[in-house]
């Protein structure tokens, strides 16, 4: 995903840093031509907010796959469209896009990592978006200095953005592949059940054991060596440990029968 990141900032960083220098080379004045950016940067706030919603409907990493698409195919046309209208119609489309990638690449990093580490992950996805922000607005600064226009320029931003939509398409196709390895243990697990049971005869359900803390009836989890529960029941507590606040002795009439051995 970091990988995919610096890709996808290099592709955004281009026509973001360079647009008004783009306008005032097309002619227009300082005004028209910081209004560029300002209709780009208006329409990103719809563009975090509507890919949020489609991330929401069809999952993160295909939203950021449809948004870095967009940006891709976008960012190559700013040195074609002369017309003070056309760079604002296309500025204003770049902005939906490439504001949707800030949204579903923090969404992507929280979903991927484990909950304990999520501020770091999403942490080291924003550093590596920096590192390609800065490659993009250094790299279009080059090449103009190189060419005397921005053609060049623009048309890296774009394979940039193919380089990161491969490596967003590996990544995908690698959790289609494990989603459907998982269906596929699913379907095989019961299958084979039917098979059992005919060879086997009825398998035992699983005994549930009484929680004399929580005073109900509770599967018994698996146990670690020393016969401490590897999760603890909903109150909270192991119980080879004595509750707070509660003796271990308990009323007669307070007794609930048990099925099995109780936990402690």
């Amino acid at each position: 995903l970091c990988l995919a990141v610096v890709f996808c900032c290099t592709c955004m960083a281009t026509p973001i840093v360079h647009v008004v220098s783009l306008g005032t080379d097309f002619g227009f004045g300082p005004r028209e031509a910081a209004g560029l950016l300002t209709v780009m940067m208006v329409f990103g706030v719809a563009g975090r907010i509507l890919t949020g919603r489609v991330a929401d409907r069809i999952g993160n990493l295909r939203a950021y796959v449809i948004v870095s698409l967009s940006q891709t195919v976008l960012a190559m046309w700013f040195p074609y469209v002369h017309t003070l209208v056309g760079l604002y119609a296309l500025s204003a489309l770049f902005g939906l896009g490439y504001a949707g990638v800030m949204t579903a690449l923090i969404l992507c990093a929280r979903e991927f990592s484990p909950q304990r580490n999520t501020g770091l992950s999403i942490g080291l996805v924003a550093f590596f978006g920096w590192v390609g922000m800065a490659l993009g607005a250094w790299q279009g600064g080059l090449f103009f200095d190189l060419d005397g226009d921005y053609v060049q320029a623009f048309l890296n931003s774009s394979v940039a953005g193919i380089v990161n939509l491969l490596v967003l398409g590996l990544l995908l196709r690698s959790l289609l592949d494990g989603a459907l390895q998982r269906q596929l243990a699913d379907y095989l697990r019961g299958q084979a059940q039917p098979v059992i049971e005919r060879e086997l005869g009825p398998q035992p359900v699983p005994r549930r054991r009484s929680c004399r803390v929580c005073w109900g009836k509770s599967p018994s989890p698996p146990l670690l060596p020393g016969g401490r529960p590897r999760r603890p029941h909903r109150h909270g507590w192991a119980h080879e440990r004595k509750p707070p606040g509660r003796s271990r002795a308990i009323p007669a009439s307070a007794h609930v029968a048990d099925s099995g051995p109780d936990h402690h």
